[in-house]
């Protein structure tokens, strides 16, 4: 059986670029000339364009690329049976809002009141027992 990985231990890979204390040291002669060129063009579009792309791949040429990875972390006091509890809640509130009859949207609304009592108190209650639990580490118990 194959583990669904959760929001809380999702790795996120990204590619990240940095400038390294030499960056374009070696390329101060190649800029300038591509300056010079750009003011000497006047108005050709095209020929701005082409300079400008050999800018940006100069000074891309000159950057580090290094791979991060960091740990995306999700809420700590949200668990398994409080996405369970959530998506009853939600099932039971759509039904009612798309009920027509009357006599049945009073009951479904009773209901769903319920489910989102019982859902809110569940979240209340995790919330508090990680506060606690995080208090009791903080203070040495």
């Amino acid at each position: 059986m194959v583990r669904k990985e959760t929001r809380s231990d999702q790795h996120i890979r990204k590619m990240r670029l940095w400038v390294p204390e030499s960056y374009l040291e070696n390329e101060v002669k190649r800029v300038n000339r591509l300056t010079e060129r750009l003011r000497g063009v006047g108005k050709d579009q095209m020929t701005v364009d082409e300079i400008y792309d050999k800018v940006v791949r100069v000074m891309k040429q000159g950057l580090v690329e290094e791979q991060v990875q960091r740990v995306k972390r999700g809420q700590p006091w949200f668990s398994r049976e409080l996405a369970q509890c959530r998506k009853e809640f939600h099932r039971v509130e759509r039904e009612w809002l798309k009920c027509d009859n009357q006599e049945q949207k009073r009951q479904l609304r009773q209901v769903c009141r319920m489910k989102r009592k019982g859902y809110r108190g569940q979240c209340m209650r995790r919330k508090r027992n990680l506060m606690r639990k995080g208090m009791m580490i903080w203070k040495g118990c």
